[in-house]
């Protein structure tokens, strides 16, 4: 089959889609990384399904609509991508949805018994800080604040690739590196996945969780898994694009990987 992987410019988890495309000419397949910022949009019916891999711009997402009415398959549908390609209109989107976020804040915290306060930004170009006593400095902008919480990266991500979720959490390897374990799911956490895919009709995500007292609170929404240096979920990404490019999107209740894995692989 023949498939096109969609991208708007080079992002810095590139290198999980180049090794989702290699999987898939490993097992006999054509693929093309189109990146439409400096290339033309291609044929339509130049190839069996498109994966939107990283996009957001306007021209993109409406090239996008022209597939989904081509009735090609498409993972991740444009509406999808333009609730998700702001960050910050994703979050207030998913709020409003009665996914579980952090409050939104501008305004620095009265009460010494809030601090520490982790502030974790609405924009993308800025990093989450921690703000440790009511004397510190207070930075401007809008944050999702988390009271008595002093972490600027998130607990866990959830990748998420059809009806399959992988909880994989954060550590530091040897060198110091930032690495992920796959781990076991919490009703609160599955709960929170099927949400999200859900209201964003989303087929392959992820959400970035801080765990805190209230439960998990989702702090960053993407429209592509994120398995940095988990390998096995890299074929799972591959085998879900063959999959819907055979048999259409899935519709089966989300479920945990390793529970997923007992019942057997999808049938391609």
């Amino acid at each position: 089959m023949r498939f096109c992987f969609l991208l708007d410019s080079i992002e810095e988890d590139f290198l999980v889609c180049e090794a989702v495309v290699d999987q898939l000419e490993q097992w006999g397949h054509q693929c093309a990384i189109v990146r439409l910022d400096i290339q033309q949009v291609p044929q339509i019916e130049a190839y069996d399904a498109y994966i939107a891999w990283s996009i957001s711009e306007d021209s993109t997402l409406s090239f996008l609509t022209q597939v989904e009415e081509h009735a090609i398959p498409v993972m991740n549908t444009a509406r999808a991508l333009r609730l998700l390609r702001k960050k910050e209109e994703a979050l207030r989107y998913a709020a409003a949805h009665g996914i579980a976020v952090p409050p939104f804040s501008t305004e620095k915290p009265l009460a010494a018994d809030m601090y520490p306060v982790s502030l974790y930004p609405l924009r993308n170009e800025k990093a989450a800080v921690v703000v440790e006593t009511p004397s510190a400095p207070w930075p401007e902008g809008e944050y999702l604040l988390l009271s008595k919480i002093a972490k600027t990266v998130p607990d866990l991500r959830i990748c998420v690739i059809g009806n399959e979720a992988h909880a994989l959490r954060r550590g530091k390897n040897e060198d110091g590196e930032t690495v992920y374990h796959e781990t076991s799911f919490t009703p609160e956490l599955l709960q929170l996945a099927r949400q999200v895919g859900a209201v964003f009709d989303l087929d392959l995500y992820s959400l970035d969780i801080v765990e805190t007292e209230r439960g998990p609170l989702v702090v960053a929404l993407r429209e592509r898994p994120m398995p940095e240096g988990v390998q096995r979920l890299v074929s799972g990404i591959a085998e879900y694009v063959l999959h819907t490019a055979y048999h259409g999107r899935e519709h089966s209740p989300l479920v945990p990987a390793l529970i997923r894995g007992m019942l057997g692989h999808r049938h391609l």
